[in-house]
């Protein structure tokens, strides 16, 4: 069993999946988005969110260990509006995860490459469709300056230059690990 948390803004969600028992989480989102979703990074979060979701994922998790009974759904809550939400998600009786055990989403990984100037290229699984100008919009909001063309967006992230372009690949100089390389990548395409 684990526990899907994940916080954003102002909202969280939550949701506890329980092999054979719940929905996976396949089974509420069958396709990858076709375009980049937001990060905390690009739009932001309080800093509040996080303990509150947390709060909520031990406490599934408490009874998880205790042998109680956990139902299949999605917590969802916005601090803005002070509203929280169940919503039941039924686990899908065709679901390619957790019923056919088809795991592509493992096999399709982000490659990473080192290139001959020491930068990293970060390739995603499918060609994603990245809204160039909506990226310029989020990071001048962050205060980032940035160069941006019809096919990509140059900025600069603490010490790494980024390169991002309209298909999803990312370069980074300056990034000494792969790790970075896919921590920058998270933070402003998502994975």
């Amino acid at each position: 069993p684990w526990i899907y948390v994940g916080v954003l803004a102002t909202y969280g969600n939550i949701m506890p999946i329980i092999p054979e028992k719940t929905a996976c989480f396949r089974c509420i989102m069958p396709k990858l988005p076709s375009r980049p979703l937001p990060t905390c990074a690009t739009a932001g979060i309080m800093s509040y969110v996080p303990p509150l979701a947390a709060a909520i994922a031990v406490s599934l998790a408490t009874k998880i260990l205790l042998g109680e009974e956990v139902k299949s759904e999605l917590i969802f809550f916005d601090t803005k509006t002070l509203e929280f939400e169940k919503i039941e998600i039924p686990r899908r009786d065709d679901c390619p995860a957790c019923v056919r055990k088809e795991l592509t989403f493992l096999e399709k990984q982000i490659k990473i490459e080192r290139m001959c100037d020491g930068s990293i290229q970060v390739v995603p699984p499918e060609r994603l469709e990245v809204d160039l100008e909506d990226l310029a919009k989020r990071l001048e909001e962050m205060g980032i300056e940035y160069i941006l063309t019809s096919q990509f967006i140059q900025f600069e992230d603490e010490d790494y230059e980024v390169l991002i372009f309209k298909g999803g690949r990312m370069i980074i100089r300056g990034a000494e690990d792969e790790k970075t390389a896919k921590n920058i990548f998270a933070r402003y395409l998502g994975g």
